[in-house]
């Protein structure tokens, strides 16, 4: 695995023949124009290049290959992009990865090594290399479960007696650390650590803790972390446990005082997550007890929630004089913003405004 080559019928902002686009490590940018014209049978004539100077692709020679990059078209529902992106996972779980040699398994595939105990060890470190790849794509492997489908001992905790010891230990230790056992000033410092590793699994336990806690840290960041847990829903894919979140941040938000513009923000959230699902009997309920608290006192905002709404193809309960109408929906899309394609530690797309974001 050397690099990445997408094809188009025609450059995007161009009206033009096939074009090619390379993103390759620096040393093989060479090797990969040769093999492409090989298979073209003639030079390239429409393409671009983005070199790479660190060692991305060939690190990951076991691994990168089972990935397979979708890109849609941007009507494509976001309910069909998040089940073929969990369906690809699947895959790469259930069929590619078992069956596959690896390298550091000593040429054997997973599911050879598992009945040969002196590669135990090797096979324990390949699922925590299998966890960091599928990392790179935000994606969460339930690492306890893969080590007991191919046999292996449940991993032991690894517990810290101070602060000193919590910032001294490495990402392996720390990824065993029983969160629940911390105390409040160890959470905070473990909180701030796994901003800087950004590990999606580990992450998203680390901020159960902290919001089941609430006195961790200060009220201020409170809104950031909430919002932080609610992306991980996202990047998995789980609308339900989103929406779920949402409703967590609500009833936290209630109890906090948070003033009206503030709390606004969580009632924004919600809304694009049903948008998701066309079928979904909450939206009209949703909408009209969200006109009725917020939009009727926020014009502007009411109009803009009603572009929003259109292009979703939902129509708003309630009509330009801000009545609330009797009125049912129909979407025959759904927004490309909440589930986009996956890349490496990255997003795409816009987001509906919030209050507060400039």
């Amino acid at each position: 695995m050397i690099g990445v080559l997408v094809c188009a019928d025609k450059a995007e902002t161009q009206n033009s023949s096939a074009y090619c686009h390379m993103v390759v490590e620096n040393e093989f940018v060479d090797e990969m124009q040769k093999l492409v014209q090989q298979a073209l049978g003639s030079p390239l004539e429409n393409y671009s290049a983005h070199t790479l100077e660190d060692i991305t692709f060939s690190q990951w020679a076991d691994y990168r290959s089972l990935y397979r990059q979708y890109y849609f078209d941007n009507e494509t529902p976001a309910r069909l992009r998040a089940e073929i992106g969990k369906k690809n996972w699947e895959n790469i779980l259930n069929e590619q990865w078992p069956n596959r040699p690896i390298a550091g398994l000593e040429g054997k595939t997973p599911q050879e090594a598992r009945s040969i105990p002196e590669l135990s060890y090797k096979l324990a470190a390949a699922i925590n290399v299998l966890d960091s790849f599928a990392d790179r794509y935000n994606y969460q492997i339930d690492v306890p479960a893969l080590r007991e489908k191919f046999g292996l001992p449940p991993q032991e905790s690894f517990s810290v007696a101070d602060e000193q010891e919590l910032s001294a230990c490495d990402v392996l230790e720390m990824l065993r650390i029983p969160i629940e056992s911390l105390t409040d000033d160890q959470a905070a410092i473990l909180l701030n650590r796994t901003q800087l590793i950004q590990h999606a699994g580990f992450t998203e336990k680390v901020l159960a803790e902290v919001l089941r806690r609430e006195d961790v840290v200060e009220l201020e960041r409170m809104p950031q972390i909430w919002h932080a847990y609610i992306d991980l829903a996202r990047d998995k894919y789980d609308r339900e446990e989103a929406l779920n979140r949402i409703e967590q941040a609500k009833v936290w938000a209630e109890k906090s005082g948070q003033k009206f513009e503030e709390s606004l923000q969580w009632e924004m959230r919600q809304l694009q997550f049903l948008v998701i699902d066309p079928q979904d009997d909450t939206i009209i309920p949703f909408l009209e007890q969200m006109h009725h608290k917020y939009l009727r006192k926020l014009p502007e905002l009411e109009e803009a929630i009603t572009a929003y709404l259109n292009e979703h193809d939902i129509a708003p309960p309630w009509d330009t004089r801000g009545k609330i109408l009797v009125a049912g929906a129909s979407a025959s899309s759904i927004s490309q913003e909440m589930w986009p394609e996956e890349t490496p530690q990255g997003s795409s797309g816009g987001k509906l405004w919030v209050p507060g974001q400039e």
